[in-house]
């Protein structure tokens, strides 16, 4: 876990836990919280479906294109 994950995570702790000192209450600690939220797609649990998943089915679709072009019947003009 990098070190800023790792205090993401102290400082949500402490949020959650202070009740003295108003810490829930500062607007920029809410604001810093609110930007480092991940959302993650997954199909039933099975897989993320991230970035990686949509650039490599990209690849392979365009790859798919180009054999098809490639290996195409040729145009036979009509006479």
């Amino acid at each position: 876990m990098f070190q800023s994950q790792q205090f993401d995570l102290l400082l949500y702790q402490l949020m959650i836990s202070d009740e003295d000192f108003g810490l829930l209450d500062n607007p920029k600690l809410k604001l810093h919280i609110a930007m480092k939220k991940k959302v993650i797609i997954t199909a039933c649990d099975f897989f993320t479906l991230d970035f990686s998943l949509v650039l490599a089915m990209a690849a392979s679709v365009s790859t798919y294109l180009v054999m098809f072009v490639q290996f195409g019947r040729p145009i036979v003009p009509r006479n």
